[in-house]
């Protein structure tokens, strides 16, 4: 495998060790060595001539080199070549020229030496790299690079991590590097990265524009290698997996340790990431080779999780399909994660608020601590808050009491608070995480006592009704990402009951929420209904069902209606002018000529046999239907006695828009005419 042209950080090695052990006596010294070994390089057909006239100033050095092999390195080389002009320098020589390689031209190289010191200058345009050799101290050789291109450096960097790709940077630093014999290369100094930008062929780990400063000691070999580093980030971004992190301007601490034997994994311990306020890290991680985690111990905190969330958990919270969910308060967490996902987690919570930005939920001022464990029982800990709201729907102060066993997080006692004037109750729940294959998994049950209806209908955007409402939920389970409900609910309002059957919820903390139901009606009292609706005025009572409910995203896309008056009612049934008006304007019919007409006119309430209007949606049209044929329409009112009254559809297709258009209209009392 060859390497390109920048990659030259061997070569000079190597060459300064070379020529610091040439002597320069005769007009012309040639030499050529067929291997040459060192601790880091393997030189193949090395051939040395040198041209120096008697009683002349300066001669003529010219080195060849068949192979540079640097494994250990990252680096390999092909036919160099290095010419230069040799002259005195004080008690040495120095010489200064190009150098070519088959892989192309290399950074120009000046070279002084003499028998205390070897001193080598690499340079392209504002590119600079010292190198540095003492005899009293062979083994170590000081480097020094100044605004180095991050690419130079890419071939030994590989070694270290073989996926990741280096696109752009710059590189300063200090370095101490040894070679001691049958020791491995250790390289010590301070280095610094400006503007880095790497990414790993997968696209799983990414950095942009990037700055460092960090204190480097290294030791590397074949049969260990152990990095320590301790600095500080500034700027830039970074990507790991789903963690997105936006680095603050502001240094933030970092510290590390890696150490690997042979080809194996990374261990990362001592672990820190300081960023004052925002996030404070420490831990240990466990790598594969592929550089993917096998376990992780983390501790976390958190003084300030609105700075946290902006720097840290973009990619977590757009992922769940809470973008832009709003963070305050304080959190720390303790995190023991292995291979198949989560083995114990620990938080506390300190004040801690959280907001949907599009009105899905509100949680304020929670605090707390809880703590769950994969095998085995944890410590039980109480979770207070001092509201929530969910969609609109606001509770009350509240506490919870929580226990892990066997990997299941649950209540220890149901949690009742006041919601809407009555009482809501979650009266069993608990939570299996996430763990390697299976999803997460959630059971629990609820009940509502005496909600106040006209403020559920307010918080709710519903027409002003009244009343109260109660129902129960005995089981729901979530899994997969679908809320399914067992049991059905039953729900006491308009002195009748709906009960919801087969409901389901698929995605319902993330994108696009899928719905799911069917919904019977049984007995209720049309007069308060109706008047909610500012529908004119109906008495009696109405039976009907909604099945193959679909909704998403909350507007509905499917469903079966079916609404009419309950046939076994034995009560007054009458019907007002004004909802005779909004019936005809919904059906999209008529009333007969005639003396119909005049007795709309004349009378303000009428008798009606039956009452009926169904709708089956699909594909955004209505299918509309009543309660008998009428014609090549159909009967929405079937009038009865004297004065008689029926009101009559003709719009058998009819656009769910301008359905419901039509159904905002007349509840807000836009008065349809009459022809």
């Amino acid at each position: 495998m060859h390497f390109p042209q920048r990659d030259f950080m061997l070569v000079l090695v190597v060459i300064v060790g070379l020529l610091n052990a040439t002597a320069v006596s005769a007009t012309r010294v040639s030499a050529k060595v067929a291997v040459v070994r060192t601790a880091i390089a393997e030189v193949r057909a090395l051939q040395a001539n040198l041209d120096w006239p008697d009683g002349a100033e300066g001669g003529r050095l010219s080195i060849e080199i068949g192979r540079v092999d640097a494994a250990m390195l990252g680096y390999r080389f092909d036919k160099l070549r290095w010419q230069c002009d040799l002259t005195r320098d004080g008690d040495g020589f120095a010489c200064a020229g190009p150098v070519r390689s088959a892989q192309g031209a290399l950074p120009s190289l000046r070279l002084a030496m003499s028998l205390a010191h070897t001193d080598a200058v690499l340079t392209s345009g504002r590119t600079r790299v010292e190198v540095n050799r003492l005899a009293a101290s062979p083994d170590a050789t000081r480097l020094l690079l100044r605004q180095v291109p991050v690419a130079w450096v890419q071939a030994f960097m590989r070694t270290l991590w073989a996926d990741a790709r280096y696109n752009k940077g710059r590189v300063d630093a200090d370095l101490t590097v040894s070679v001691p014999d049958a020791a491995p290369l250790h390289v010590a100094g301070p280095i610094a990265l400006a503007g880095l930008a790497l990414d790993t062929a997968d696209g799983m780990i990414a950095a942009e524009n990037l700055s460092a400063q960090a204190q480097l000691d290294a030791s590397i070999g074949d049969a260990s290698s152990r990095l320590a580093v301790k600095g500080s980030l500034r700027g830039g971004e970074l990507l790991a997996s789903s963690l997105y992190v936006a680095l603050p301007k502001q240094p933030v601490g970092v510290a590390m340790v890696a150490e690997r034997r042979g080809n194996q994994g990374w261990r990362l311990h001592d672990l820190r990431w300081d960023d004052p306020g925002a996030l404070h890290l420490e831990g240990e991680v466990q790598l594969d080779p592929a550089f993917k985690p096998l376990r992780a111990t983390l501790d976390v905190a958190s003084a300030s999780l609105q700075e946290a969330a902006a720097r840290y958990l973009s990619g977590p919270i757009g992922m769940a399909g809470l973008d832009g969910l709003q963070l305050t308060g304080g959190l720390r967490a303790r995190l023991d994660w292995g291979d198949q996902g989560a083995r114990a987690v620990s938080v506390v919570l300190d004040r801690v608020n959280a907001i949907a930005v599009d009105g899905r939920f509100a949680l304020a001022d929670i605090s707390g601590e809880m703590a769950w464990a994969r095998d085995g029982d944890g410590v039980p800990g109480t979770i207070r808050w001092q509201a929530a709201a969910i969609y609109g729907l606001g509770f009350g102060a509240g506490a919870a009491s929580l226990k892990s066993s066997d990997g299941e997080i649950a209540l220890l006692a149901p949690i009742s608070v006041a919601l809407l004037g009555g009482r809501f109750a979650l009266t069993h729940f608990a939570l299996n995480p996430r763990h390697g294959d299976q999803g997460a998994r959630i059971r629990l049950g609820m009940s509502l006592d005496g909600l106040d209806l006209g403020k559920l209908s307010q918080r709710l955007g519903w027409p002003p009704f009244t009343g109260t409402v109660g129902g129960t939920l005995p089981d729901a389970q979530y899994a997969d990402n679908r809320l399914s409900f067992n049991g059905g609910i039953t729900i006491a309002m308009f002195d009748g009951k709906v009960g919801i059957n087969n409901l389901a919820m698929e995605r319902p903390f993330g994108v696009a929420p899928m719905l799911a139901a069917d919904i019977v009606y049984d007995q209720l009292d049309l007069q308060p209904l109706t008047a909610a609706f500012g529908f004119g005025e109906i008495t009696g009572r109405l039976d009907g069902n909604v099945t193959n409910l679909r909704l998403l995203d909350w507007a509905p896309v499917q469903f079966d209606a079916d609404f009419h008056s309950s046939p076994g009612y034995k009560g007054k049934k009458k019907i007002s002018q004004r909802a005779v008006r909004d019936l005809t304007s919904v059906g999209g019919g008529g009333i007969a000529a005639g003396l119909q007409n005049t007795a709309l006119q004349m009378f303000s309430t009428f008798s009606y046999a039956k009452l009926g209007l169904k709708c089956r949606l699909r594909e955004n049209v209505c299918q509309m239907d009543g309660v008998g044929s009428a014609g090549q329409g159909y009967t929405i009112v079937d009038g009865s006695g004297l004065p008689r009254i029926n009101v009559v559809g003709f719009a058998r297709r009819v656009d769910w828009p301008v359905l419901v258009a039509r159904l905002k209209a007349v509840t807000q009392g836009q008065m349809p005419s009459v022809k």
